[in-house]
């Protein structure tokens, strides 16, 4: 009796040894990147490690430095002035993290209104002043938002 695999020689069909040795050079790719990813990671980790060894170099260099109280030269710029007093324009990404909304809830908003619309400052790209954007976040109460679990509004169904 012969298996439903193999004819009636005892062979595996072309199609089925093709296959299957398909399977093995993947295979045997898959483990030749493996390989490779894990050299990576050691190397990423010796140089974690001299760079850990060469920042507590600086770090001792510098605690054993002698201290001195001099006052900077008043041609030093001092870091807390910013060194632009203008409107500052905010991109998308930044003002997600601003007001801790996603990008479609802010669009929504824009579309109905409820928060300041951007301005063009490129062919493709646009901004919210930073002004506006402190503004609408100091006139908005914190309670304005929170729903109570019975408020929520339905979400539209899709049939």
């Amino acid at each position: 009796m012969t298996s439903r695999i193999t004819d009636k020689s005892g062979m595996l069909p072309n199609g089925i040894t093709a296959a299957m040795d398909q399977l093995i050079a993947q295979r045997d790719r898959a483990t030749e990147i493996l390989m490779r990813v894990r050299r990576d990671i050691d190397l990423l980790a010796e140089a974690q490690h001299q760079l850990t060894i060469g920042l507590n170099r600086v770090m001792r260099a510098l605690n054993s430095a002698p201290h001195t109280t001099a006052l900077p030269s008043p041609a030093t710029p001092r870091l807390t002035e910013p060194p632009f007093r203008g409107p500052r324009f905010i991109r998308l990404k930044e003002l997600r993290f601003r007001i801790g909304m996603a990008p479609s809830g802010i669009w929504q908003m824009v579309k109905d209104g409820r928060f300041p619309k951007p301005r063009r400052i490129g062919e493709r790209a646009v901004a919210w002043l930073e002004e506006e954007v402190i503004a609408w976040i100091a006139a908005r109460r914190p309670s304005d938002e929170v729903l109570n679990v019975d408020q929520r509004r339905p979400k539209p169904r899709r049939d």
